[in-house]
């Protein structure tokens, strides 16, 4: 086997080790409120209620139109449903290794060509570059983007003819602005390259060609992004306004747990790339992870700081490169593999399941699929916002609705009063499938499910750890003020509605709806078991979970499949 081969088989098994490592069914939900937003609506009317609507801070699409248009242009290729979804998101897996690809190129313009490899397989499996894998989120294509324009804008420095140069310059504005309006934050990571390449001292890059490019550049993409949020009703008042917001919401726990997600096991090996030597190319990784990360310190998740990953992993390399520097010559290559694959693994068993995250993908397919399947007629109500985006997605055609209301135990207090979602929110779910009040739900075709969840999932998690250990802080979560998404909808609390508790799937649990005058069907997709009675919650009340046993779920998916029902204790 040649040396070329030998090269394209482990970018293979690179490629194909991280497409399996960072599968995960585990959902955010911004990437559906995008997803259902951009297939519903156009950029401008998403401009428009940007304004009007309270469900999402101002600003929200103003700052990711493009990734929002993308996703629209997609969706009109390959449609709505299951499959179109799953294609969707093998296409942002596929994102991601191209912008592994082109990180390869940046580190090939500084870097010697083993260097470069090195550090595009560290950027491979960094913690945050699973995470984004398969997900929709604005981070994907912007990163990309940003990454070729920064490829581009190195690449000036070996242009032959002005002409050459100025292709470059245009591509790199091109690549920036675009990026930008995907991500607007995505500009940090070309801001802190230009910055490293200034303190680095390296011949190639001379400071005053460096400014002057860099501010050529910047000025193009700042009008470009500016140009495009104006022509469809936008500013860019509103993206600050959207940062703001951010900034001040963030607790100092959120940060540094951000902060420690982003790093996750590489964390022990960025130390060792302190010390001396300091070659040029590393004091230019040092201050591009710098200048990329402080500003993004006031964020509370490790996704910000998404543009950071391109010089943290010339940074993670050279301090795994010093780390097995003592091991013999022969070895040392095997030895760097296999504590990149130990990194890797650990973020993927002991990371990547405290990410931010609330929605599984596959339990909820599986649950409103059977639903669907078992009584066509039925009305599915959430009473959570992703999950209203996420099933509109994927079950085009059921009859879901959304019940979301601002309660006294909700999260949605939209305009400072209870009851009803105000207008403009009602516009984004589509006043046609909002039920805000009874004449609505009375109008809605039978049976009725009410389908979601409790607290949030890594939260959870987070508990359960803890309870290994002996520490018992969390056990309370309605004391600590976590919120319980079930109880966000009218219908959880008004009297004269009845809730029996018939099953559910994970995290999910469903319940059948009927008016108190009628006694519950005997309709049931779970065993006898699986759970002790119906819910019958009064007005503004917290009820008490139904207590299920080991795979309740399972034997509620079951029992669908079998089309039998039995009636819940």
């Amino acid at each position: 086997m040649t040396s070329r081969e030998r090269d394209w088989v482990l970018t293979g098994v690179a490629a194909t080790g991280f497409l399996l490592l960072s599968w995960t069914a585990h959902r955010y939900w911004d990437e559906f409120f995008y997803l259902y937003s951009s297939t519903t609506f156009t950029p401008r009317e998403l401009m428009r209620l940007d304004v009007t609507a309270d469900l999402f801070p101002q600003g929200y699409f103003s700052g990711k139109i493009g990734h929002v248009v993308l996703l629209r242009m997609v969706a009109g290729i390959v449609g709505t449903g299951q499959g179109a979804l799953l294609v969707l998101e093998a296409l942002y897996a596929l994102l991601m290794l191209a912008t592994a690809a082109a990180a390869l190129g940046v580190y090939r313009e500084l870097l010697d060509e083993p260097e470069a490899r090195r550090a595009a397989l560290v950027l491979l499996f960094l913690p945050v570059t699973q995470y984004l894998s398969y997900k929709l989120l604005s981070e994907v294509p912007s990163l990309l983007l940003a990454t070729l324009g920064s490829w581009a804008f190195l690449r000036t420095v070996r242009a032959r003819t002005w002409r050459g140069e100025r292709l470059l310059l245009v591509a790199t504005t091109l690549g920036l602005g675009v990026g930008m309006l995907c991500r607007a934050t995505v500009v940090l990571g070309f801001a802190g390259l230009v910055l490293g390449l200034l303190a680095a001292g390296d011949p190639r890059f001379r400071p005053r060609e460096v400014l002057g490019r860099a501010t050529l550049v910047g000025a193009g993409a700042l009008a470009l992004h500016a140009g495009v949020l104006h022509y469809l009703g936008g500013s860019e008042l509103r993206v600050l306004l959207l940062a703001d917001a951010v900034a001040a919401s963030t607790k100092l726990f959120e940060r540094a747990t951000a902060l420690a997600l982003f790093l996750g096991a590489f964390a022990a090996v960025v130390p060792f790339a302190i010390g001396r030597p300091r070659p040029p190319m590393l004091r230019l990784a040092w201050v591009w992870l710098a200048a990329t990360m402080l500003p993004n310190l006031v964020g509370h998740e490790p996704r910000y700081y998404a543009p950071a990953i391109l010089p943290l992993a010339i940074v993670a390399a050279t301090g795994l490169g010093r780390i097995v520097a003592r091991v013999p010559g022969r070895r040392r290559a095997l030895a760097w593999g296999v504590g990149l694959t130990a990194l890797a693994l650990v973020d993927r068993a002991a990371v990547i399941p405290f990410m931010p995250s609330e929605l599984d993908q596959a339990s909820l397919v599986d649950l409103v699929g059977h639903l669907a399947e078992q009584h066509p007629s039925a009305t599915i109500i959430v009473p959570w916002a992703s999950d209203y985006s996420f099933l509109r997605s994927v079950f085009p055609h059921a009859r879901v609705r959304l019940a979301m209301s601002a309660m006294p135990n909700s999260r949605y207090t939209a305009q400072g009063r209870w009851g009803e979602m105000p207008p403009g929110d009602q516009a984004w779910a589509g006043p046609a499938r909002y039920i805000g009040a009874m004449p609505a739900l009375d109008r809605s075709s039978g049976p009725l499910y009410y389908v979601g969840w409790t607290y949030n999932p890594v939260m959870l998690r987070v508990r359960g750890l803890l309870r290994d250990v002996g520490v018992h802080l969390l056990d309370d979560p309605r004391r600590i003020g976590w919120h319980d998404h079930l109880t966000g909808s009218w219908i959880w609390a008004d009297p004269r509605l009845a809730l029996q508790s018939i099953g559910g799937e994970g995290q999910y649990e469903v319940f059948r709806i009927v008016p108190r005058r009628q006694s519950p069907d005997r309709t049931s997709i779970t065993s006898a078991s699986a759970t002790t009675k119906a819910r019958s919650p009064a007005r503004g009340s917290i009820v008490a979970r139904p207590v299920k046993l080991p795979n309740a779920g399972r034997t509620a998916i079951r029992s669908l499949r079998r089309k039998q029902g039995r009636r819940s204790r």
